[in-house]
Formats: C-alpha cells, sequence, structure tokens
C-alpha cells in the first residue's frame, strides 16, 4: 500500500511538473515572439 501510494504521489507529482514546464515555456516562447516579430502590436517602437 505505502509503495502504491509512492507511487501514485510521484506519478502526480511529475505530470504536474510536464505541465508547469510546457505552460512556462509556451509563455516565454510567445513573449520572445511578441517583442521580437510583433512590436507594433505591443504599442512599442
Amino acid at each position: 500500500m505505502l509503495r502504491i501510494k509512492t507511487l501514485s504521489r510521484v506519478a502526480i507529482f511529475s505530470i504536474l511538473l510536464t505541465f508547469l514546464s510546457a505552460f512556462l515555456g509556451l509563455r516565454w516562447y510567445n513573449s520572445a515572439l511578441d517583442f521580437n516579430l510583433m512590436p507594433i502590436l505591443r504599442g512599442k517602437p
């Protein structure tokens, strides 16, 4: 029982970490794309 609990906890943690890293990566990619390619939409010269 303890092994199953630890395994499920590790699985949940790894899934959350994957989602978090993907979310942060997408946000960084979008912000870099906006900063590099679309300065007019951001209102900066």
